[in-house]
């Protein structure tokens, strides 16, 4: 149960209002009586009686309050949930802050995350200066980041666990000592009234085993135990207990057995009697137990309620001088809440972990780390699985990916358990892994060099991909890091990312770099604007005539092809074939200056040069895809104007360029002149138009020419030939180029 928890983690007194009623009735005696009980810690005894009173006095929200308190410190959190929500029901504003607080933290328990984020709000509202109250709204608003598993976790339930609490465990030697507050079968055993079981001792078995027995007799006493650390190869001991010194129970003014750090060694293989620690340790009224050691035994690690700490319950520690122990040093506000802070451990003298409530959690208490020697020190919660939305604590680390821990977790044998936990990667550390690519294409890029730096710019790690572009290695914490890739004929580029995009340990920086000099183009069909794959770009140098490179577009119609041969300061200067089956083909100049790195986007440069294609069938006419309509002649003449063998070249190029391409050429003349001379003349024109075009470099086959005189006018002039303008007379001297095979 989760008084369990606080019993060893030296929580004292609940505060908790408990309004002055006079005894006008059995059920406001009932109530004093739990009042009573309640400040005797007799929990159980106090949600009785409270429970009998509030069937009666419905509309005491004071009362509800109470029930409540007894159903949290029981770990009864849905039940707790219940009662507080009746509490606040009422509108009673007399009700205090820390009824809303803790109606938050059963409420985040519960996993029921926007409702405790209003009861926070709430209780900010009725409290100043509540900062870690906003961290914990931050956290609950972004639960997913706790709640995405690490991978390669894995968690079992210890053997020796049973339906009554174990926890705590702490290795010595080959064997596992824990908590527990299982039966000792004995006739009278004395009970605990906080839960009504039996008081917490010490429990040894091997890891593997399910039998377990009481520890030694000197170190069970008849109160409750808690945990322990031993130190010196396994020779000394310090651990938690009530104060029973030598067979006597000490209480302070209120009446109440604080809790003390004890210690033992061993000498000639017997352990001796164990004694309290000696000041600065153990002030009166004050309680201290969860011993954690550095591995030298010179500073101790503890938990306490001192009147000088940051919440409820504090970390502390203090260091071995010699001969004595030196003053008691609080760990400080970075590590210690307002909540509760217990149970710590230390690995490797580095690691220290720890139990909180008062962290951004899950709810419960969760496990948080902070490594001690790090110039940038944080507060980690280790997340899921390690954590859940109930109470995990009292961990004991054997190595960075191995150990143990203590949970009341859902699927547990009944109370809180000890569970063994593995890792594949380090607990304490991140995994940074990334994947380098091209920008354009996506591929990854093998051979890269990737730098890794923290955020005091410090190099943590040199990394090359692997052949798939990927990189990874394993990270202290940072604040942030900042991931830096180069690759020859690349630009190198950077990516930072903070702590907060961590999820499950793992934090992914993907890059993708753009060639440093580049050659990029799209080449999509004219009409649709769809985009054309597998199109030929071949380029030919201006001044040799030699082919220099063959391009495909992708997919996408787009090509990027790295320029490692150039540098800045270069010239492109190239013939561009563009070709594709079905496709009217065209060529083009290239020039360029290159003045600075980066893709070279062939469109922007070219400007006014289309270079998306038409798409083409039999009997398109090429001259209107080509934008240069007909060709025209002077009167009475079959001769080419200059302008029209300009035009001419286009229709040259794009024959040039369409491999298999043939066509027919149509030549028409306007209504004067006679039939025949008509006919005599169109033909002519088209013979002056295909020889141009074969003394141009086109064979004759892919040819073919008719001339039909003024049989097929493009304007019909009205009535007689002369009431046609000169204008209109010109468009009927033609010449069209029909395509008649591909």
């Amino acid at each position: 149960m989760r008084k369990n928890i606080y019993l060893a983690a030296v929580l004292l007194l609940c505060s908790l209002q408990l309004a002055g009623q006079g005894l006008d009735s059995p059920f406001q005696k009932r109530e004093v009586k739990g009042d009573k009980a309640f400040e005797e810690l007799a929990y159980p005894k106090a949600l009785k009686h409270y429970a009998v009173a509030a069937k009666k006095d419905t509309l005491n929200s004071f009362l509800q309050v109470k029930v409540a308190e007894c159903h949290r410190l029981l770990g009864n959190t849905e039940e707790a949930a219940v009662w507080y929500k009746k509490a606040i029901i009422l509108n009673d504003s007399s009700l205090t802050p820390n009824t809303y607080y803790n109606y938050a933290e059963v409420l985040t328990s519960n996993r029921a995350y926007e409702q405790a984020i209003e009861m926070y709000r709430t209780y900010e509202g009725m409290v100043e200066n509540e900062a870690f109250v906003e961290h914990k709204v931050q956290a609950l608003s972004a639960m997913d980041n706790f709640y995405q598993e690490a991978e390669g976790v894995d968690i079992a339930s210890m053997p020796f666990n049973t339906e009554n609490a174990e926890f705590s465990p702490t290795i010595f030697g080959s064997e596992v000592l824990f908590l527990s507050n299982r039966s000792s079968k004995k006739l009278f055993e004395k009970k605990y009234e906080g839960n009504n079981t039996p008081f917490l001792n010490f429990y040894h078995t091997t890891p593997e085993s399910k039998d377990a027995k009481a520890w030694e007799k000197d170190f069970n006493s008849p109160y409750h135990e808690g945990p322990a650390v031993f130190y010196d190869n396994d020779s000394k001991v310090v651990f938690t207990r009530n104060n029973y010194v030598h067979g006597r129970v000490g209480k302070d003014k209120k009446d109440v057995s604080r809790l003390l750090l004890f210690a033992s060694k061993k000498e000639e293989g017997k352990w001796l009697e164990p004694e309290p620690l000696p000041a600065p340790f153990n002030p009166k009224g004050i309680s201290m137990g969860h011993p954690a050691l550095t591995k030298d035994g010179q500073t101790l690690f503890f938990a306490s309620d001192l009147d000088d700490g940051e919440g409820l319950t504090d970390l502390y520690k203090a260091e071995f001088t010699g001969e004595t122990w030196g003053n008691i040093q609080s760990l400080g506000e970075l590590i210690n809440t307002e909540g509760n802070e217990m149970f710590p451990f230390i690995l490797e003298d580095r690691y220290l972990c720890f139990a909180s409530d008062g962290h951004p959690g899950m709810g419960g208490l969760d496990i948080f780390w902070i490594d001690l020697t790090s110039e940038e020190p944080m507060i980690h919660n280790m997340g899921v699985p390690v954590n859940t939305n109930k109470d995990d604590f009292g961990v004991h680390f054997t190595s960075y990916k191995n150990g143990y821990l203590s949970s009341n977790r859902e699927g547990g044998m009944g109370d809180d358990d000890v569970y063994e936990v593995s890792s594949e990667e380090s607990f304490f550390h991140y995994q940074l892994s990334g994947t380098i690519t091209d920008e354009i294409t996506g591929e990854p890029l093998p051979n890269a060099k990737v730098v890794v730096k923290n955020n005091l710019q410090k190099v943590v790690a040199e990394l090359q991909t692997d052949e798939n572009g990927y990189y990874h290695t394993q990270v202290d914490p940072s604040r942030s890091f900042l991931v830096s890739a180069d690759k020859k004929a690349f630009i190198s580029r950077s990516k930072q990312k903070g702590m907060s995009e961590v999820v499950g340990r793992k934090l992914t920086i993907d890059i993708a770099l753009p060639y440093y000099i580049s050659l990029y183009a799209k080449i999509e069909e004219k009409k649709t604007q769809q985009p054309v794959s597998d199109a030929k770009l071949i380029f030919k140098d201006q001044h040799t005539g030699k082919e220099q490179m063959l391009l495909l577009t992708g997919e996408k119609g787009d090509i990027h092809r790295p320029l490692p041969q150039y540098e800045v300061g270069d010239t492109l200067n190239f013939k561009i074939a563009l070709q594709k089956k079905g496709y009217l083909g065209k060529s083009f100049d290239f020039y360029y200056e290159i003045k600075e790195p980066g893709r070279i986007d062939m469109q922007e440069v070219l400007d006014k040069v289309d270079m998306n294609m038409h798409k083409i069938d039999v009997g398109t006419d090429i001259g209107e895809l080509l934008g240069i309509g007909d060709i025209y002649f002077d009167l009475n003449k079959t001769t080419l104007k200059d302008e029209s063998k300009l035009m001419l070249n286009k229709v040259v190029d794009a024959m040039e360029n369409t491999p298999g391409l043939s066509i027919k050429i149509e030549a028409h003349t306007d209504c004067r002149g006679n039939d025949n001379y008509n006919l005599r003349l169109s033909k002519g024109r088209a013979k002056s138009t295909m020889d141009y075009i074969i003394d141009n470099g086109i064979v004759q086959e892919l040819l073919d020419s008719e001339g039909f005189g003024e049989t097929k006018p493009q304007i019909i002039c009205k009535d007689d030939c002369y009431n046609c303008t000169e204008e209109e007379h010109t468009k009927n001297r033609r010449v069209h180029f029909l395509i008649t095979g591909m």
